[in-house]
């Protein structure tokens, strides 16, 4: 994993595909210690550099795991990633979006409404 950390630190060509590989390596525990917070700042690097397939996953692995703690932060920001990865047009995104949100309160909802609307106009910059 770490020549791969090298190249998301450093910017090189192949970062954004980097970050996303690293991101599943701590996820599941392959070839690293399991980190699942570890895996959700991979994921997050390459949604930043507008990877839908990132912007997908951060956004599952984050309301998941604001569900597991009961963190409402946690499920907001990974509903406006979801909602930004379907936006733009990612398949996987579509499909799931309407699931995860028949179990999030509305005022969670719109929270992560207009943060995906912030974040799809100026990605990265309304993205965090």
């Amino acid at each position: 994993a770490s020549i791969w950390e090298e190249i998301v630190s450093n910017g090189k060509p192949g970062a954004t595909l980097a970050a996303y590989s690293l991101g599943s390596l701590y996820l599941d525990g392959l070839g690293v210690p399991r980190d699942q917070l570890r895996a959700l700042d991979y994921y997050r690097i390459s949604a930043l550099l507008d990877y839908q397939p990132g912007q997908c996953r951060v956004g599952a692995v984050s309301m998941m795991a604001g569900a597991d703690t009961q963190s409402n932060y946690l499920v907001e920001n990974g509903l406006m990633w979801m909602m930004v990865a379907a936006a733009r047009g990612y398949p996987q995104a579509i499909q799931m979006l309407p699931q995860f949100k028949q179990q999030i309160r509305i005022a969670i909802q719109n929270k992560a409404r207009t943060k995906a609307s912030r974040c799809i106009r100026d990605l990265p910059a309304n993205c965090l």
